[in-house]
């Protein structure tokens, strides 16, 4: 175990808030401290940073132990099925009472969830004896990193100069194996760290006092994708809760496929390639599209299952001249797409294509974007097909989309484009 400390100064906090308030804002008291567990076979090194803070994470290797053990602690030969005491305690130190907030970080996620048969595994099978009184916020899995996060409010204020402990022992499974253990690289590491907030002005509990302060997390269990670039020869499959944020997928095939997740993507690059049907395939669940561009040979995006879709911002672009090309959104019976921006184009304008394929029972709402022209091919050079319910208040479009514009509002010409907007 080490510990290391993340600092920020109540003092220079203290001077802002005075600062501020005489021009009539405000800002607040807030800390953060930090405590890092480190499991290790052999030994550690650590770092002894200034101890002037507000809030403090300290602990504990033995019950009956009077002494806040800062400066590490190593566990040399850990062996499956060990329960190995570890108290964690965070610490009002500051000169008023405060909200707290604890977040918990477990690397080697992967082998934890193969122990424990789940994605996001509750953090009370690694780290025991959970004080009650935090209340499990989020789960977040870092696809990238390989770790599991655990966000925790604590139900109460905590006084100053008042103790609470977050838990007591970390559980070693029995179920651990030799190449498990191999894989952790000699051992593993928790890492926890406390925030504060003052408790004046900023709500009635922890939750709202951090959103108050522009601190908030989002609820829920979900999963992180970021800073990456993704190369295979199959779909890259989504099958829980996900954010992607600055992330490239290459395929040879389709490129994303989801299963009834809850996914948003933020500033991702995706390349499907010509053995994809569609490069998006979305199978329940729903899926926001913020600053998305998609190239892709086959089709664009099949949204089936009841999926609910939201594309803001991006492009979407269909590059295949055979006859492999299809759609730039194919929605079956149950599903809804909403599209409020982007550019969608297909370069072969003589395919048997369109820029929507809606199929019966399936909504397609369009509330702005910039649509190139129809195919020139017989039955498709209305750009929208399909017997579904295709209703647009807004956009510009290569072809004029007269036949599917709300009530109150009304597609105006302008040369060989076609502008929506109210009446």
């Amino acid at each position: 175990m080490k510990l290391n400390k993340q600092k920020v100064f109540a003092l220079a906090l203290a001077v802002c808030l005075i600062a501020t308030l005489s021009m009539g804002s405000l800002a607040w008291f807030t800390d953060n401290d930090s405590v890092t567990n480190d499991f290790f076979i052999a030994g550690s090194e650590d770092e002894n940073p200034d101890d002037v803070f507000s809030v403090d994470v300290w602990e504990k290797d033995d019950p009956n132990g009077e002494d806040k053990i800062q400066d590490g602690i190593e566990y040399p030969s850990i062996l499956p099925g060990d329960d190995l005491y570890k108290e964690v305690n965070v610490e009002n130190t500051g000169a008023y009472a405060q909200y707290i907030r604890t977040t918990v970080t477990v690397t080697d996620a992967h082998i934890w969830q193969a122990i424990h048969g789940e994605h996001f595994v509750a953090l009370d099978k690694i780290a025991t004896d959970l004080n009650p009184a935090f209340t499990t916020y989020s789960i977040i899995c870092d696809e990238v990193n390989d770790t599991l996060t655990y966000v925790l409010y604590y139900e109460n204020i905590l006084a100053v100069d008042e103790v609470v402990t977050l838990f007591t022992n970390v559980a070693i499974p029995e179920e651990l194996t030799r190449e498990q253990a191999a894989e952790m690289a000699g051992g593993f590491q928790i890492n926890v760290v406390a925030e504060a907030v003052q408790t004046e002005n900023v709500g009635d509990n922890a939750v709202e006092a951090f959103e108050t302060v522009g601190m908030a997390v989002e609820a829920g269990n979900y999963c992180i994708l970021k800073d990456a670039t993704i190369e295979t020869n199959n779909e890259y499959v989504i099958r829980e809760n996900t954010i992607l944020e600055n992330v490239t997928i290459n395929s040879t095939e389709a490129g994303l496929q989801t299963e009834n997740a809850d996914v948003v993507l933020e500033n991702v690059v995706i390349n499907a390639g010509s053995d994809a049907d569609y490069a998006n395939i979305l199978n329940g669940g729903s899926v926001v599209y913020n600053d998305v561009d998609i190239t892709a040979i086959g089709g664009g995006i099949a949204a089936t299952d009841g999926v609910q879709v939201e594309f803001n911002s991006g492009s979407l672009t269909i590059t295949g001249k055979t006859t492999n090309p299809r759609y730039n959104f194919y929605v079956i019976e149950g599903s809804e797409v909403t599209i409020n921006g982007g550019t969608f184009d297909f370069t072969a304008k003589t395919l048997k294509r369109a820029y929507i394929y809606a199929e019966a029972g399936s909504t397609v709402t369009i509330n702005g974007g910039t649509f190139g022209t129809a195919s020139t091919r017989s039955g498709y050079s209305a750009g929208i097909l399909g017997e579904g319910t295709v209703i647009i208040t807004g956009g510009t479009f290569g072809f004029n989309p007269t036949a599917w514009v709300a009530d109150g509002y009304v597609a105006v010409q302008n040369g060989s484009t076609w502008t929506v907007q109210a009446q």
